[in-house]
């Protein structure tokens, strides 16, 4: 066992960058500046790559500092040792989950009227090509115009891919903004974030990075402030940023707590001209995180207990809005419970919904349409093998995780946007590449059940060939 806990040793120092000094058998999530939920999760995979062995869900989730690390590859290595009684090593095990928010957040309807007290200096404007945010835009320049020099960048159309967000940083380094602010959907926030990151990092090559960062300073030469105008994709309270590289089909997903807005506003006037098609489809990425969030291998016992309000909040928003009933406040409702949802993917990452998801922007279809199309197959996979979707079930106010896969089910359906036949089809020629890139994706390391290649081909194909049938 000492030289098991000699190589745990060794991991843990080159991940986290420490002595080995600094660890006992109690170090555990939140006593290391590297190891969050983050670091907790790469520490998962480079544990499997270093000992040849793939972890259980219940040695995942048991595992809560180094003591208990050492005594899980133990017993996965078969050394004898591991066997010994518990009580010859009895301490107690004090296990921390740091929360990791936007430090100013600022919400309400009307709360942007407060931009014009945080913003001065020279001020990047990063927004989409909506009519609403061209309106936007003319507010902000008569309000602002006497207080700030302001710079207008118009995102390219479509989910953040690498040309557009070279693009975008090279603007903002030609203007050297103070401030950079992002108004508009998940999109629009992501490639003002990565053009952030280039500006911020010019040395930075977007070909050779890719999962956690590390070593990675943001904040060095501006604020970042964040405006969701549409309630789904967390961004605004994401260290996570999605983008398709040239010459790649599917996300390539990047995570440093550095990318965390320092500000966000959350102002639910600003949904109330959407379509219902974007709210639908934002909401069901809403939804989509604090289901995959709580059933995550990644634990955060602080946020899960807001995985049932928000569930509850997003479905009875849904149903109103579909139903054509209090419109406005059920999108007030989908602004925050968003933020919320957000919150929980951020600190507990996602599943296998969301590694089909980002592997297909290639094909036109929106994150939010993508989750709508897998999530509830995903749910009945994984639901044979867990019981987490039980409890789940139990924290949204319902009796089984059967009657919890079925609400979502209803409202899926009710919202009528999974994609067309033909579009479904294209998905189905993919299904090689869908496949592989989906199991390459870092979400599909934290899914709570870890499938084979023969299992990930039945979900998909069962879920393309069930929505064709219907």
């Amino acid at each position: 066992m000492d030289n098991i806990r000699l190589k745990i040793h060794s991991v843990i120092c080159n991940l986290f960058s420490v002595t080995e000094d600094q660890l006992t058998d109690s170090t555990g999530p939140g006593q290391l500046a590297k190891w969050d939920s983050i670091g907790q999760l790469r520490l998962i995979m480079e544990l499997e790559k270093a000992f040849g062995i793939q972890l259980s869900v219940d040695e995942v989730m048991s595992m809560n500092n180094i003591g208990d690390i050492v005594q899980v590859i133990s017993k996965s290595s078969g050394d004898p040792e591991s066997e010994e009684s518990e009580s010859t090593t009895e301490q107690t095990k004090v296990v921390y989950h740091p929360v990791r928010v936007p430090p100013q957040i600022f919400w309400g309807k009307g709360c942007t009227s407060a931009l014009k007290s945080v913003l001065s200096g020279r001020v990047a404007i990063v927004t989409g090509s909506s009519d609403y945010v061209v309106k936007i835009q003319e507010r902000l320049a008569v309000e602002l115009t006497d207080r700030c020099e302001l710079m207008f960048i118009k995102r390219p159309s479509g989910e953040p891919e690498e040309i557009g967000c070279l693009q975008i940083s090279r603007q903002l380094k030609d203007f050297a903004p103070d401030i950079i602010v992002a108004i508009g959907g998940g999109s629009t926030i992501d490639a003002a974030k990565l053009a952030r990151l280039i500006y911020e990092n010019p040395e930075i090559d977007l070909n050779e990075i890719s999962g956690l960062l590390e070593s990675i300073e943001i904040r060095k030469k501006t604020t970042f402030v964040a405006v969701p105008t549409t309630y789904g994709s967390g961004s605004e309270v994401s260290s996570a940023v999605a983008i398709t590289k040239t010459g790649h089909t599917g996300k390539t997903i990047l995570v440093s707590h550095e990318i965390l807005p320092e500000i966000v506003f959350l102002d639910p006037s600003y949904g109330v001209d959407a379509s219902d098609n974007i709210l639908f489809s934002s909401a069901i990425d809403a939804l989509t995180h604090a289901v995959e969030g709580y059933v995550s291998l990644v634990r955060n016992p602080v946020l899960e207990s807001l995985a049932g309000p928000t569930i509850r909040d997003i479905l009875g928003a849904l149903k109103n809005i579909v139903s054509g009933e209090d419109r406005y406040h059920s999108i007030e409702k989908l602004c925050y419970s968003a933020y919320y949802a957000g919150l929980i993917q951020n600190h507990c990452s996602v599943g296998l919904t969301h590694s089909f998801a980002h592997q297909m922007g290639t094909l036109g279809l929106s994150h939010g349409i993508a989750n709508a199309t897998f999530l509830v197959p995903v749910m009945k996979y994984n639901a044979d093998k867990v019981d987490s979707y039980e409890k789940l079930s139990h924290l949204c106010g319902l009796s089984s995780a059967e009657e919890l896969i079925d609400s979502i089910s209803e409202i899926v359906k009710a919202t009528d946007i999974i994609p067309d036949a033909n579009t479904l089809n294209q998905i189905l020629g993919k299904k090689e590449q869908i496949i592989a890139g989906a199991m390459g994706d870092i979400t599909f390391q934290t899914n709570p059940v870890l499938l084979s290649r023969q299992e990930v081909e039945i979900v998909f194909t069962n879920t393309i060939h069930g929505l064709l049938s219907t």
